[in-house]
């Protein structure tokens, strides 16, 4: 088997590995945004987010990145959207 074949399918087997992560992370976001009054921005996603495994397995910063690339895949996929900014600079999002 050649290198060039070999990359191929690592870089296959990482593409499904963040397609499931961003998956797992977009249910837990539509979570927080159905549980919640009114829309929220990303950083208001973060506080909302649930005290689970991942929250206590990885800090802040690592957490923000996983949201971000779950909101990213939930608005590709059309299933939130991203509101008007509001007056104090917030970006919110709602639910498709």
């Amino acid at each position: 088997m050649g290198k060039h074949s070999q990359a191929k399918r690592q870089n296959k087997v990482k593409k499904q590995h963040v397609l499931k992560l961003q998956q797992e992370i977009g249910a837990e976001i539509i979570k927080v945004l159905e549980d919640s009054v009114s829309p929220l921005d990303a950083s208001q996603i973060l506080n909302h987010y649930p005290d689970n495994a991942r929250r206590k397995e990885n800090d802040d910063k690592t957490l923000k990145l996983y949201i971000s690339m779950g909101l990213g895949y939930l608005i590709e996929a059309k299933k939130v959207k991203e509101l008007p900014k509001t007056e104090d600079g917030r970006f919110p999002l709602a639910l498709v």
